[in-house]
């Protein structure tokens, strides 16, 4: 008779104590939403708000609203960008009632979904609509941004600031093949673009270079005119050392948020950008609501959001919230 061998006691207890205990419950992941897309989510949206409510004015009702934000578009524009305009103007002027109302309940919508909203999939359709909205805007609205007429140039408001709601809204649709930590990078970018507007042989010139701060030296409110008349002055009997100023503080602030980004660069952009809203763009105009025609702040509020990431330490937030750290999917909205 062949003899079972004998059994380790303390590795039967082993095993069986292993059998017992619990398994380990799996890993989870879920989709979070990303911090830094939910605080740019808001801001977009409170700017959209913004919007809306001054597009409630008045005098947006009227002819006055075509006559002074739409046809001046129209200058200088080449053929085939008139007759387009001119089909969106003629067809906005014919039902400017209606038009007028539809634009402000769509802006007031937008931006109160991505204000207040807490689904992604709410959010994203407002973000959808959003791109399309502010790609027909800019084209019929901002004249593209009057880039194509010679005599666009950053410091009034080119590109455009509808264009720059449409970039935002992209980059929050399609976090991971634009990551939002980039947003500063874009802005540099768009300082550069800038910087290539302001070379045009337009604004060497005395006439050219007043336009820049004309706007707001025609401002009724004096304290906020004065210093840009000033400054129209001053342009006028130096116009090629004013330019070449303008040109170097676009080059070196968006060489800097490309190359050298960080929290000390992107303040000294916003405090720039906040001078260039006052002494160039009149605030946006929006002082003058609600007996005003303007349609949104104008573009250097707007372009202070594409800061956000390096205020809230970007390089700080990817490996915090990175899916390996956590386990868990982050999107964008």
């Amino acid at each position: 008779m062949t003899e079972n061998p004998p059994r380790n006691f303390a590795s039967t207890v082993t095993i069986e104590k292993q059998e017992q205990r619990p398994a380990k419950p799996q890993r989870v992941h879920r989709t979070t939403e990303d911090p830094l897309a939910l605080v740019i989510t808001r801001l977009l949206g409170a700017f959209w708000i913004l919007d809306g409510i001054l597009q409630f004015q008045p005098a947006s009702f009227t002819h006055t609203f075509v006559t002074t934000v739409l046809f001046p578009n129209l200058q200088g524009q080449p053929a085939i960008i008139s007759s387009l305009l001119n089909i969106g103007i003629t067809n906005f002027s014919d039902h400017i009632l209606v038009a007028n109302l539809f634009a402000g309940v769509v802006q007031l919508s937008v931006g109160s979904v991505l204000l207040l909203a807490r689904k992604g999939s709410i959010k994203r359709a407002a973000l959808y609509i959003s791109v399309v909205w502010s790609a027909g805007i800019w084209v019929v609205g901002e004249g593209l941004g009057n880039v194509f007429t010679g005599a666009a140039t950053f410091y009034t408001g080119a590109p455009g600031s509808v264009l720059l709601y449409l970039i935002l809204a992209v980059f929050l649709l399609y976090p991971r093949k634009l990551k939002l930590w980039k947003l500063p990078i874009a802005a540099g970018a768009l300082f550069l673009f800038g910087a290539l507007l302001q070379v045009l042989p337009t604004f060497w010139s005395s006439s050219g270079i007043q336009s820049v701060f004309q706007t707001t030296a025609s401002d009724p409110i004096a304290p906020i005119a004065s210093p840009s008349m000033s400054l129209v002055a001053a342009a006028s009997s130096a116009p090629v050392l004013t330019n070449l100023t303008l040109v170097a503080l676009l080059v070196a602030i968006g060489g800097l948020l490309i190359f050298k980004p960080g929290r000390t660069v992107a303040l000294g952009a916003a405090l720039f950008l906040l001078l260039v809203w006052w002494l160039c763009q009149d605030l946006g105009q929006i002082q003058t609501f609600p007996g005003g025609t303007a349609t949104d702040p104008n573009s250097a509020p707007i372009l202070i959001l594409f800061l956000v990431p390096l205020f809230l330490g970007f390089r700080a937030i990817r490996p915090k919230y990175s899916s390996a750290a956590y386990g868990q999917q982050v999107t964008g909205v």
